[in-house]
């Protein structure tokens, strides 16, 4: 019985692993059991069509390193080490104790799943599943996901970018409904931002109740019908000015109204209004074909009538009713050869004469007398469509004007002959007086007219000549300026407007070592006249007479003499006017320490500072003593003040040679309306005053006080 029974298991054993090995077999994944020293102990034949695997690594104790490194020498593992990834991969299997999955990719493209596990015996099991099909599902599904990204973003921007506006709107309690989405472009038309409009009422949008309730009877329509809603309504802007649109609505799905619908508004306002525009100007039109002093016609490209203006009947002395719809134009054309309005000759040669520019398809404009004595000028044209157009104009008076402009240009011609010798007269007159005279136009080109002086004063032949060249070779500033101004004169239609820019160009010049008086006067055909005098020698004997010896500046009388015409000019003008007071910081102490010498040089690099910092228009001079003074015509109290600081900084920042750094303080003052020139010194003076009290090396501006 002992000895039976063990049998009788064995037997059974060994029927159910026959059973477990065929079932193995016959599955479709692939099986593989290696014992704990990594040999083969059995497996499917799935497993070798799988991998792919010659007969020998398939045979019961074949080591597992074949199989791998076969696959690592394949490729199925990516770019390794074939021998290192081997032992890492031998190394893993023996010591991991969790199960793990590991997919790998055959030469034929196919992908593997194999989930190996740990048994009990300290072998491994490890199954490998074909999931090629299951990859591509998923690579599928990503493309359709990245598809329908891209289909969505390209949506928005869509949404985002429509020239219309549009809106999803959405029911909610109480019967109403309201915004869900919008896009910029709406916001836009109705001056909101987006997110201002989205989850607010569609009342909102509209002017009144009365165009809601229309707009809430479209929705009901459109929700319940399916059918798409389309009206014209006027909406409101948010800040209370209102458009007109076309309103457009279309359920998003007529079988669930909760969903709600989608709308389309168009700003139609500018639509409206060119149409309203395009209704007045026909009516201006038919106006005024209807009342034209001559005639108009219209012909087909076979020249048959096909519209002419009210009075053309009567304007050729047609009976009237003579012209039809589709009347061909040699019917016309012989009714006039047969009249004798052509003149006298054989009337098939008239008609032909007078048809052949027709078929030639030529523009082309004719006079020609009519019986009663009127002369008619006729403009035809032909039209792209093949037909023709042809405008008819009473032209007798204008005939007759040109006769008299005709003795009129006689009698001018003998005029300009008397006119010439007064010229040739006036010429002689200017060429020895001394002075330059000249004109130029809006192209800033010397016309070619011009006294004898101009050449010696520019030293070149001025005609033809850009004149801001000639008078400014060397100062571009001022170049530019004169330049900016006599643009501004030739654009400005206004002539005393014209007239006061002329007032203010510059009054001189300086050609090299030649100073020329410069007066501009304008002519009355909207040219400039330029009057030069030579004041050469009369300025250097001035500047004798008007520069200080020491510094090489302006003395007090000519700061004086400047100072006054420019408080003139001020107030003739209205432009700003600001003065700069300075006074070197104990200058006596220097005189006491250094001696006068080492005084006389500071003052001197003083001048030599003001000099180059100020502005070309800026006079600078001494005013007496360690006392300098800088006029800034145009200037107004700011910008007095930046360059006082300017200067300031120039000062203190100067390395004297024997004396070192020293300051300066200043005063700055700018005259008001109705003030004397002593006035304004005596502020710049206070101001300076001021400056000192407060510790010197500083800037002071006078406010009135």
């Amino acid at each position: 019985m002992n000895d039976a029974l063990p049998h009788a298991m064995l037997n059974g054993w060994t029927s159910h692993s026959r059973l477990l090995d065929e079932g193995m077999q016959r599955l479709d994944i692939g099986v593989s059991i290696y014992d704990a020293d990594l040999h083969l102990e059995v497996c499917n034949q799935a497993f070798g069509r799988i991998l792919d695997l010659p007969e020998d690594c398939l045979q019961p104790g074949a080591p597992l390193e074949k199989v791998l490194r076969l696959l690592a020498e394949r490729g199925a593992y990516g770019k390794v080490e074939v021998e290192e990834f081997v032992d890492q991969a031998l190394v893993a299997m023996r010591t991991v104790a969790e199960p793990f999955t590991f997919e790998r990719r055959t030469l034929d493209g196919r992908v593997f799943e194999s989930h190996t596990s740990r048994l009990a015996t300290g072998g491994c099991l490890t199954i490998h599943t074909d999931i090629t099909h299951h990859k591509e599902a998923e690579a599928r599904l990503r493309e359709s996901q990245q598809e329908l990204a891209d289909k969505t973003a390209e949506l928005e921007l869509i949404l985002e970018n429509a020239s219309l506006g549009i809106v999803t709107v959405e029911p909610v309690p109480g019967g109403l409904w309201q915004m869900r989405r919008a896009n910029r472009t709406l916001g836009e038309l109705l001056g909101y931002t987006a997110s201002e409009l989205e989850g607010r009422s569609m009342r909102l949008l509209f002017l009144d109740d009365a165009e809601y309730a229309r707009v809430a009877a479209g929705y009901s329509e459109i929700t319940g019908s399916g059918k798409p809603y389309r009206s014209e309504h006027v909406f409101t802007r948010k800040n209370g000015s209102t458009l007109t649109g076309i309103l457009r609505g279309s359920a998003i799905d007529p079988q669930s109204p909760a969903r709600g619908a989608i709308w389309l508004i168009e700003d139609v306002t500018e639509r409206k209004r060119i149409q309203a525009e395009l209704i007045a100007k026909s009516a201006l039109l038919q106006a005024g074909t209807e009342n034209m002093p001559g005639a108009m016609a219209i012909w087909d490209a076979e020249l048959r009538y096909l519209w002419w203006t009210p009075r053309a009947e009567e304007f050729f002395n047609l009976p009237s009713g003579t012209l039809k719809v589709g009347m061909h134009l040699s019917t016309v054309v012989r009714f006039f050869a047969e009249r004798g309005d052509y003149g006298p000759g054989d009337v098939e040669r008239q008609i032909d004469v007078q048809m052949q520019p027709f078929f030639q398809r030529k523009s082309m404009v004719t006079q020609r007398q009519m019986p009663d004595g009127r002369v008619i000028e006729s403009r035809r044209n032909p039209l792209p469509d093949g037909g023709y157009v042809s405008v008819f104009q009473d032209i007798t008076a204008h005939t007759q004007l040109q006769l008299e402009l005709g003795k009129a240009k006689d009698a001018a011609e003998r005029a300009v002959e008397a006119l010439h010798r007064q010229q040739k007269q006036v010429r002689a007159l200017l060429d020895n007086s001394g002075q330059g005279f000249l004109s130029f136009g809006r192209d800033l080109l010397v016309q070619e007219e011009y006294s004898r002086a101009c050449e010696g004063m520019f030293q070149v032949i001025p005609g033809g000549a850009d004149i801001v060249s000639l008078l400014f070779p060397a100062d571009l500033a001022a170049a530019r300026q004169l330049r900016s101004q006599l643009v501004k004169i030739f654009d400005e239609p206004d002539y005393y407007v014209r007239s006061f820019g002329v007032s203010i160009l510059p009054r001189e010049c300086q050609i090299g070592e030649r100073v020329l008086l410069t007066d501009f006067r304008l002519l009355d055909d909207g040219d400039l006249m330029l009057v030069l005098t030579d004041v050469t020698a009369e300025r250097r004997f001035m500047a004798l007479s008007n520069t200080d010896r020491l510094t090489g500046l302006a003395n007090r009388r000519r700061l004086e003499e400047v100072l006054a015409e420019e408080c003139e000019r001020s107030a003739r003008t209205g432009l700003a006017l600001t003065v700069i007071m300075a006074d070197i910081d104990h200058f006596k102490r220097i005189n006491d320490t250094w001696g006068h010498p080492v005084g006389d040089q500071i003052l001197a690099a003083i001048a030599g500072i003001l000099r180059e910092k100020v502005r070309k228009v800026d006079r600078p001079g001494r005013w007496g003593g360690e006392e300098f003074m800088v006029i800034c015509p145009d200037t107004g109290l700011e910008g007095g003040q930046e360059l006082a600081e300017k200067l300031r900084q120039a000062v203190a920042g100067h390395a004297f040679s024997v004396a070192g750094r020293q300051s300066c303080s200043f005063g700055v003052a700018t005259l008001h309306p109705g003030e004397s020139v002593e006035s304004l010194v005596s502020c710049a003076d206070v101001a300076l005053y001021r400056a000192k009290h407060q510790g010197r090396n500083r800037v002071c501006a006078s406010f009135g006080d």
